[in-house]
């Protein structure tokens, strides 16, 4: 999983241990049925240049949006018709290697279809509507005792590729380290 650590000015993320008991922690989050994909690595002999997770200042959702790969939602994720906001970008290589296509447009968003809209109504900081109230949003995370500090109310209520939800202690290390780049970003600023 990415991290806050890995964003512009922080460092590098830190690379996934192969043992001890930072490897436990990891193995804890691999929680869920196992999705095997439809690409392969890159050969050893194949020249390839990682872009992301780098210092590049890649923005990996505009980057999938650009592609077709997802379409947007009022949380500022992208929403793809079978995972709904339930997948993420992980990897930008630019490489020689042919690659096998398992690309399916995104079409349209199943938000525009979505007439109750729970995302809205779930939100306990009202920071959901047509768009992301972004400060709103981090300013009831940053509140004690939020309870979207480790998790997204309106996220989990979405119907759209609810069956593909990461799990709980998934969702509890990703929404808890972008929580400390968030505190850690709000302290520079101030």
């Amino acid at each position: 999983p990415a991290t806050g650590r890995g964003w512009p000015g922080r460092g590098k993320p830190s690379p996934r241990p192969r043992s001890g008991p930072a490897r436990r922690d990891w193995k804890a989050l691999e929680c869920g049925p196992k999705v095997s994909s439809s690409r392969r690595a890159a050969p050893p002999s194949a020249r390839s240049l990682l872009l992301y997770p780098a210092q590049s200042g890649i923005d990996l959702q505009k980057l999938g949006r650009l592609a077709g790969w997802h379409q947007p939602s009022p949380l500022m994720l992208g929403m793809h018709p079978g995972w709904g906001s339930w997948f993420g970008y992980r990897v930008v290589m630019l490489t020689e290697t042919d690659w096998v296509e398992d690309v399916r447009a995104a079409g349209t968003s199943a938000c525009e279809g979505c007439a109750s809209r729970p995302c809205v109504t779930a939100c306990p900081a009202g920071a959901v509507g047509t768009g992301l109230d972004l400060a709103r949003c981090i300013a009831h995370r940053l509140s004690p005792d939020s309870p979207c500090a480790t998790d997204c109310l309106a996220r989990l209520v979405c119907p759209a590729g609810a069956e593909h939800r990461y799990c709980e202690a998934q969702r509890k290390h990703s929404y808890g380290e972008s929580l400390r780049a968030i505190a850690h970003w709000r302290e520079r600023a101030d």
